[in-house]
C-alpha cells in the first residue's frame, strides 16, 4: 500500500498496482490511481482525479474545494465532487456520484448508477444502465438514458428527460418540465402533501401539489399523491394510481390500469378494456356501458358500487375479480335502450345490486361455493348472467331480464321479487340452481348433470347436454330438456315441458300443461287438471293425469293412457295401445293411424270413436285402419253424413240427406224408428244427440234454415252390426262393426264430428 500527500503546489501523481492512498492537498493537481483499490482526495483547487479506465478494481474519489473533474474506472467508483462546480464521470460499473454543492455536471456512463447533484442547479445523465439520479435543490437537468431510470428532479424547476427505456419521474415541488421519452413512462406525485391535478390528454401546466406548474410530454402513467387527487389518462394505454385519499381517476381511451388504492375512490375507465383495481373504501366505478365493455374491475369490496351511463345496444362485459364479501352495487343511468349486456366476473362471496334500466351480465369467475341473487324491485328489464360459481349473492333493484348461470359446482340461488330474471348459459361448470323469485327467469344450464329448481316467477329452462331435473316452480314455466336424458317438472302453473332428444320423463305440473316428449322413448306424466300431452316421435308411455286431457301419441307405437276424467286420446302413427281409463273417453283415429288397440273401451260411460281424420282417398281396403276392442262401441256422425242399415235384424237406422241449404236443426220426436232413404225432402227425420246420449236411436226432423248450423248426430250400436253410407255418391262411407272389430271403408268423406 502506498500512502502520497502532495503539496499547496500543483501536483501530478501516478499510483502504484496497490491500493494507493493519495492526497493533493493545495494546488490544481492530476491524480491517476493506477491499477490499485485506491482512495484518491484531491483537496482545495481545481484537481483532476481518476482510475486506469481498464481496471477491474475499487475507486474512492473526492474532489474536495474547487472544480473538479473526475474520472472513474469501468468497474464500481464512488465519486463526490464537493464544493465547487464539478463535472465527474462515472465510465463503466455501477457508480455512486455525488456532485455536492456548486453546479455539477455528472454522467454516470455504462452501468445501474445513482446520481445525485446537491445544491446548485445540475446537469445529471445517467447513461446506459438503469440509473437513479436526482436533481437536489436547485433547478436541474436530468437525463435517463438508455434503460429503465428513475429521476428525481427535488426542488426548483427542473427539466427531466426520460429518454429510452420505462421511465419512472418524481419532480418534486417546483413546475417541471418532464419527457418521458420512448417507453411508457410514469410521473410519481406520492410524496406530494397535498392532491395533484393532472390531465395527460393536455400535458399542461398541471395543478395541484407537487404537480403545480408541471408540464408533461410522453407520459403514460400517473401516481397520485395522498391527498385527493384528480387523474386523466390520454389517448393511450395509461397505468393510473391514486394513492390515499378519495382520488378521481380517469383513463380515458385505451386499454388502461386504474388502482384507486385506499380511500373513496371514483374509478373511470373510459374506452377501451381497462383493468380497475379498487382498494380500501367505499370506491364508484363509472361509465357508460360501451366503455366498460371488456373491463375488468378488481378487488369489489362491501360498499363499492359500479354506475353503467347511457345505456346502447352493443353487448358490454365486465369482470369483477377479487373478494367483494360485502357486495356490489350497480347503478344503472340508462337513456332508455336495455339492449346492451354487461358481463359481470367475480370471484368471491358478495352482493351485486343493480338500480335502473339496462341488460347486465354478472359472472362469478372461480370454482366452488353458492351462488344467490337477490332482486328486489320492479322496475325496467335488465340482464344479469352468471358465469362459474364462487359463492356470490346479487342484490338488484330492478326487473332483471337475465341471469346465466354457468359451470363450477356448488348450488346458485336466486332470490327476486322483480318482473323478469333470465339465466343463461355460459361455458362453464354450475351443477345446481334454485331460484327462490317471483320474478320470469330463463336458465340456459351446461353440458353437466344439472338440478334446477323454479321459484315463484314463470321460469324458462334449457337443459343443453347433461341428465338434468329440471323443476319448473310456482308459474307458467317454459322447460326444454333439449339433448340427453332428462326429468322435467311443470309444477304450479300453466307449464310447457319439451323432452328434447333423448329418453325424458316429464311432470306437467299441477295445471292446465302442454308437455312435448320430442325424440326417443319418453314416458310423460299430465298431471293434474287439463292436460295437453304429446308423445313425440317414437315409443312413448304418455300419461294424461287427474284432468280432462287431450292425449297425443304422434308417432310410434305408443301406450296412451287417458287416468281420471274424460279424455281425448289420438293415436297418432303407429300401432298404439290406448286406455281411456276413468270418465266418458273418446278416441280419435286418422288416416295415418295404424292398427291400435284400445284396453278399456266403454259405451256403458258413453266413449265412442272419432274418425274424423279418415280420407276416402287413401283409406281402402285391404289397407284400412282398424280398432280392436271388448266392448260395443259408439260413434257419432255429423248431420251430412247419410246412414243405413245394412244386414242388421232388429236395428233402428237413421238417415238424414243433404239440405239445400248448409244448415239443419234438428227437432227431437220420441222413439226409435226405421227411416226410409227415398224421398229427398227438405224435413227429415235424423237421430238427436242432445235427447239422450246412451240407448236407442232417438229420431228427430231436420229443418233447412239458414241461420241453423249442422249439428253432430250420434249413433249407438251393440257388437255385431252394419252401417252402409246411402246411394247419393260423395256422402258418407262405410264403416263396419263386426265380433269386436270396427274398420272404415272408403272413408268419410261429409267429415263426421266424432268427441
Amino acid at each position: 500500500m502506498v500512502t502520497w500527500v502532495g503539496t499547496s503546489a500543483n501536483d501530478d501523481y501516478l499510483g502504484t498496482a496497490d491500493a494507493d492512498f493519495l492526497s493533493g492537498a493545495g494546488g490544481d493537481d492530476t491524480i491517476s490511481g493506477g491499477t490499485g483499490n485506491n482512495k484518491i482526495y484531491g483537496g482545495a483547487g481545481n484537481d483532476l482525479l481518476s482510475s486506469t479506465p481498464a481496471w477491474s478494481g475499487r475507486s474512492t474519489m473526492v474532489g474536495g474545494a474547487g472544480d473538479d473533474t473526475i474520472s472513474g474506472s469501468a468497474e464500481i467508483d464512488h465519486i463526490s465532487g464537493g464544493l465547487g462546480d464539478d463535472s465527474l464521470v462515472g465510465v463503466g460499473g455501477t457508480d455512486r456520484i455525488t456532485g455536492g454543492a456548486g453546479n455539477d455536471t455528472i454522467t454516470g456512463g455504462e452501468g445501474n448508477d445513482a446520481l445525485s447533484g446537491g445544491e446548485g442547479n445540475d446537469v445529471l445523465s445517467g447513461g446506459e444502465g438503469v440509473d437513479d439520479p436526482s436533481g437536489g435543490d436547485g433547478d436541474d437537468t436530468l437525463s435517463g438514458g438508455d434503460g429503465a431510470d428513475t429521476l428525481n428532479g427535488g426542488k426548483g424547476n427542473d427539466v427531466l428527460s426520460g429518454g429510452a427505456g420505462e421511465d419512472v419521474f418524481r419532480g418534486g415541488p417546483g413546475a417541471d418540465t418532464i419527457d418521458g421519452g420512448a417507453g411508457n413512462d410514469t410521473v410519481d406525485y406520492s410524496g406530494s402533501t397535498a392532491g395533484v391535478t393532472v390531465d395527460l390528454t393536455s400535458g399542461g401546466p398541471q395543478t395541484g401539489g407537487e404537480a403545480d406548474g408541471d408540464v408533461l410530454t410522453g407520459i403514460t402513467g400517473v401516481n397520485g399523491s395522498g391527498a385527493d387527487d384528480n387523474i386523466t389518462g390520454g389517448g393511450g394505454s395509461n397505468v393510473l394510481s391514486g394513492g390515499a385519499g378519495a382520488d378521481t381517476l380517469d383513463g380515458g381511451a385505451g386499454a388502461d390500469t386504474i388502482d384507486g388504492g385506499p380511500g373513496n375512490d371514483l374509478l373511470i375507465g373510459g374506452a377501451g378494456g381497462d383493468r380497475i383495481v379498487l382498494g380500501d373504501g367505499a370506491d364508484t366505478v363509472r361509465g357508460s356501458a360501451a366503455d366498460l365493455n371488456g373491463d375488468t374491475i378488481v378487488g369489489f369490496g362491501a360498499d363499492d358500487h359500479l354506475v353503467i351511463e347511457d345505456f346502447d345496444p352493443a353487448k358490454t362485459k365486465v369482470a369483477l375479480v377479487g373478494s367483494p364479501a360485502g357486495g356490489v352495487t350497480i347503478n344503472i343511468d340508462g337513456d332508455g335502450n336495455v339492449d346492451a349486456t354487461l358481463v359481470v366476473e367475480a370471484a368471491a362471496n358478495g352482493a351485486l345490486t343493480v338500480n335502473d334500466d339496462g341488460e347486465l351480465v354478472f359472472v362469478p369467475a372461480q370454482s366452488g361455493g353458492s351462488d344467490q341473487t337477490d332482486q328486489n324491485q320492479d322496475q325496467n328489464q335488465n340482464e344479469v348472467e352468471e358465469e362459474e360459481d364462487t359463492g356470490e349473492t346479487i342484490i338488484v333493484n330492478t326487473n332483471q331480464e337475465a341471469v346465466e348461470l354457468g359451470p363450477e359446482d356448488g348450488t346458485d340461488d336466486i332470490d327476486t321479487v322483480v318482473t323478469k330474471v333470465e339465466v343463461k348459459e355460459l361455458p362453464n361448470t354450475i351443477e345446481n340452481i334454485q331460484i327462490d323469485s317471483t320474478a320470469d327467469t330463463e336458465t340456459k344450464l351446461n353440458e353437466l348433470d344439472n338440478v334446477a329448481t323454479g321459484g315463484g316467477g314463470a321460469n324458462t329452462f334449457s337443459g343443453l347436454e347433461g341428465d338434468d331435473t329440471l323443476n319448473g316452480g310456482n308459474d307458467n314455466d317454459l322447460i326444454y330438456g333439449n339433448e340427453d336424458g332428462d326429468l322435467s317438472y311443470g309444477n304450479q302453473g300453466l307449464d310447457t315441458v319439451f323432452g328434447g332428444q333423448q329418453a325424458d320423463v316429464m311432470f306437467g305440473g299441477q295445471d292446465d300443461d302442454l308437455t312435448y316428449g320430442n325424440r326417443q322413448s319418453d314416458m310423460i306424466y299430465g298431471n293434474r287438471d287439463e292436460d295437453t300431452v304429446y308423445g313425440g316421435q317414437d315409443e312413448d308411455t304418455v300419461y294424461g293425469g287427474q284432468g280432462e286431457d287431450t292425449v297425443w301419441g304422434n308417432k310410434g307405437d305408443d301406450l296412451l293412457f287417458g287416468n281420471r276424467d274424460d279424455d281425448v286420446l289420438y293415436g297418432g302413427v303407429g300401432d298404439d295401445t290406448m286406455g281411456g281409463g276413468q270418465g266418458t273417453d273418446v278416441f280419435v283415429f286418422e288416416t295415418e293411424s295404424g292398427s291400435d288397440v284400445i284396453s278399456d273401451f266403454d259405451t256403458d260411460a258413453g266413449e265412442f270413436l272419432d274418425s274424423t281424420g279418415l280420407d276416402s282417398t287413401k283409406i281402402s281396403p285391404p289397407s284400412k285402419p282398424a280398432v280392436s276392442m271388448k266392448t260395443p262401441m259408439a260413434t257419432r256422425w255429423s248431420i251430412s253424413a247419410a246412414i243405413t242399415k245394412s244386414s242388421c235384424s232388429g236395428w233402428a237406422s237413421t238417415i238424414c240427406k243433404r239440405c239445400t241449404s248448409p244448415w239443419c236443426d234438428p227437432r227431437a220426436s220420441a222413439g226409435p224408428a226405421s227411416i226410409p232413404t227415398a224421398g229427398a225432402s227438405p224435413r227429415r227425420r235424423v237421430a238427436d244427440r242432445r235427447k239422450k246420449r246412451e240407448g236407442s236411436i232417438w229420431r228427430g226432423e231436420a229443418d233447412c234454415s239458414p241461420d241453423r248450423k249442422i249439428p253432430p248426430q250420434r249413433v249407438q250400436a251393440p257388437s255385431n252390426f252394419a252401417f252402409r253410407s246411402a246411394s247419393p255418391p260423395g256422402w258418407g262411407g262405410v264403416f263396419y262393426r263386426s265380433k269386436g272389430r270396427v274398420s272404415a271403408h272408403a272413408g268419410l268423406v261429409n267429415r263426421p264430428v266424432i268427441g
